[in-house]
């Protein structure tokens, strides 16, 4: 089980298909990450005071072997899953280096 909160400091701005739009601001996200070991489920969510940045997502794992570690498979909500969610997960025992190297 994970249940973790805490906030972070980061250059936010918005981008489409077409690049970045608009200013980029340098904001103090509260970020929240959870995840259900029996489910193989969790979840995240990320955003500044304002409300004018918020991302949130799904996160579902897979049960390597027999010692019970669950390795992240898959993600929604996000194009690309942020390297402080990434990193909360790894801290917090789950395997994420498949998930890390498709996002380098």
């Amino acid at each position: 089980m994970l249940n973790e909160v805490y906030e972070i400091e980061r250059n936010c701005g918005y981008e489409n298909s077409y690049g970045a739009v608009g200013e980029r601001n340098t904001v103090i996200l509260t970020v929240r990450v959870n995840v259900n070991d029996d489910k193989q489920y969790g979840c995240f969510e990320f955003y500044d005071g304002s409300g004018q940045y918020y991302a949130e997502g799904g996160l579902w794992f897979n049960q390597l072997g027999h010692d019970g570690v669950l390795k992240l498979v898959d993600f929604d909500g996000v194009f690309a899953l942020p390297d402080f969610i990434l990193n909360t997960l790894a801290e917090g025992g789950y395997d994420v280096e498949e998930m890390v190297r498709c996002h380098q």
